[in-house]
C-alpha cells in the first residue's frame, strides 16, 4: 500500500475523532493535490524558462566569441594593411628617386647630345655650305644625309665623290670618342629594273655596310659602328639634292648619338 493510502486511512481514523467530517477531509486533501500540481507546474515553467535562458546565454556566449574572432580577425588585416601600406610607400619613395634619377640622367644626355650636335654642325660647317650633305637633328640624334652623288647610280659602289665625303666625315668623327654610329639604309619602296640586286631595300643594306665598312677603314672605330636596313619608304616628292637619293634610289644615314665617356 502506497504512503498516500495509509495516510488517508489513518486521516479516516483520525479526524472523525477530531471532530473534522470526511468531506473536509476530502476537499483538504483536494486542495493540497491542487497546490502540489501548482508547485509542480510553476517548477516545470521555471525549469523551461531556466532552460531557455541557458539557451539564451548560450547564444549569446558564441555570438560574442564570433565577434571576438571577427575583431581579432580585423586587427590582424589592419596590421597586414599597415604594413602593407608602409611597404608601398617605401616602394613609391624608391620609384620617385628612380625617376628623379633617370629624368636627371636624361635631362644630362640631352644636354650632351645637343652638344654634341652643335660640335658636329662646327666640324662640318664646311661641307654643310657646300651642300655636300645634311645635318638634321631627329628624335635626339644627329642624322647625317649622304647625297644620292656619293654612290654610283643602282650599284652598291661609292662614287669618287662619295669616298672623299666619306674620309672627310671619317677625319670629323674618328677622334670623337663618344660618337656612336649606327649607318642606316632606306628603301624607296620601288624595284631596280636593272643592276645585281632585284629590290631595292637589299641594295639599300649593301650600301650602308659599305658605307660602314669605309668609316672604319678611314680610321672611325669598329666599336662604334653599326649597320640597319629599314623598310622600304614612300617616294620622296622633294627634288634630288644633298641628303636625299633620286627618285628610285636608296638613302644612306649616318645616325649619331653620344656615349658618355668614362
Amino acid at each position: 500500500m502506497s504512503v498516500r493510502a495509509w495516510l488517508a486511512l489513518l486521516l479516516g481514523f483520525v479526524v472523525p475523532a477530531c471532530g473534522v467530517s470526511e468531506t473536509t477531509h476530502n476537499a483538504a486533501l483536494r486542495d493540497v493535490e491542487r497546490l502540489k500540481a501548482s508547485l509542480a507546474a510553476q517548477q516545470q515553467a521555471v525549469a523551461g524558462q531556466a532552460a531557455q535562458r541557458s539557451d539564451s546565454l548560450a547564444a549569446q556566449a558564441q555570438e560574442l566569441e564570433q565577434c571576438r574572432q571577427a575583431a581579432e580577425q580585423a586587427r590582424v588585416r589592419q596590421e597586414e594593411l599597415l604594413a602593407e601600406r608602409t611597404r608601398l610607400a617605401a616602394q613609391l619613395a624608391q620609384s620617385e628617386a628612380s625617376f628623379a634619377s633617370v629624368r636627371e640622367r636624361l635631362e644630362g644626355l640631352e644636354v650632351t647630345q645637343d652638344r654634341f650636335h652643335r660640335n658636329l654642325q662646327l666640324e662640318l660647317f664646311r661641307l654643310l655650305e657646300e651642300d655636300r650633305l645634311q645635318l638634321e637633328r631627329v628624335a635626339g640624334r644627329s642624322v647625317i644625309r649622304l647625297p644620292a652623288t656619293a654612290f654610283v647610280p643602282k650599284k652598291v659602289g661609292l662614287s669618287a665623290a662619295g669616298e672623299g665625303l666619306l674620309m672627310e666625315l671619317a677625319r670629323v668623327l674618328a677622334p670623337l670618342p663618344e660618337a656612336l654610329v649606327l649607318v642606316v639604309g632606306q628603301a624607296p619602296g620601288l624595284s631596280l629594273a636593272s643592276g645585281p640586286w632585284p629590290r631595292s631595300w637589299r641594295l639599300a643594306c649593301s650600301r650602308a655596310g659599305r658605307v660602314a665598312r669605309r668609316l672604319g677603314t678611314n680610321g672611325v672605330p669598329a666599336a662604334h659602328l653599326a649597320t640597319s636596313c629599314r623598310a622600304p619608304l614612300a617616294s620622296d616628292p622633294t627634288p634630288a639634292k644633298a641628303g636625299r637619293s633620286s627618285p628610285g634610289e636608296p638613302r644612306v644615314e649616318l645616325h649619331l648619338t653620344s656615349q658618355p665617356v668614362p
